[in-house]
């Protein structure tokens, strides 16, 4: 799959979330992604065999994302009100998550480039 072609839904199997036993990695040799022990990641990695997917918290950052959202979609959230709560009491929630998707796809597809890596293939 060539990196212009990655939808939100390769997100789950590609970005790594934080406190993962087995991590996402991208096989230097063979081209490919392979889960990988964290640890033997680390060192793989350090080697220069692989490289590891970034976490989701490393493409985007919860409160500038929601900022971004809020404004883009001019919300206006109460005084005294918590945005988080805003947006789920309105059903704004639904919408920051595709709003966040994108954010981290975008964010994916430039590490992606930045690694100059074209294709990956998904097992």
């Amino acid at each position: 799959m060539k990196r212009s072609e990655l939808k939100k839904e390769d997100l789950q199997k590609i970005v790594n979330i934080c406190g993962m036993e087995e991590v996402m990695c991208y096989d230097l040799n063979s081209q490919t992604c392979i889960l990988c022990d964290d640890v033997k990641a680390i060192e793989r990695q350090a080697e220069g065999r692989i490289l590891i997917f970034p976490y989701d918290t490393d493409l985007y950052s919860w409160g500038s994302t929601m900022a971004s959202f809020i404004e883009k979609n001019n919300i206006k959230i109460p005084n005294g009100c918590k945005c988080w709560r805003y947006l789920c009491e309105t059903g704004w929630n639904y919408a920051f998550y595709e709003y966040k998707d994108q954010v981290c796809l975008k964010a994916l597809k430039k590490w992606l480039h930045k690694h100059k890596i074209k294709d990956i293939k998904i097992a």
